[in-house]
């Protein structure tokens, strides 16, 4: 998830109608990772709900956002924290209530 957009209604209405994973940025940092599964929400919809007021205070400091289309989100956003925390050793800063062992068995139990 390299290529990311501003973090604005306009910017959004690009997002895709489907499910898939999402990350929110500050700058240059990924600040969060989440997914979108299940027919009612889209990553376009969910991530029109960040802008809205009341969302988590941490994800109000998102400038920026990126996306991919998925067919297992909660695997592919398993796999996302599992590589950021094998790289940084720790999760992005407002995905911080994760834990390795969630990461993990989230991820057989996907499989």
């Amino acid at each position: 998830m390299r290529k990311k957009w501003r973090l604005t209604a306009e910017m959004i209405e690009f997002a895709p109608d489907a499910r898939g994973v999402y990350a929110l940025w500050k700058g240059d940092e990924i600040i969060y990772f989440g997914r979108v599964e299940g027919e009612a929400q889209t990553l376009r919809s969910r991530l029109l709900e960040h802008l809205q007021p009341g969302a988590r205070r941490c994800l109000n400091e998102a400038t920026h956002y990126s996306w991919e289309i998925s067919r297992q989100p909660a695997v592919r956003e398993s796999e996302l924290l599992s590589d950021f925390w094998l790289a940084r050793g720790c999760f992005p800063r407002c995905n911080e209530d994760e834990t390795v062992e969630r990461v993990v068995k989230q991820m057989q139990a996907d499989r």
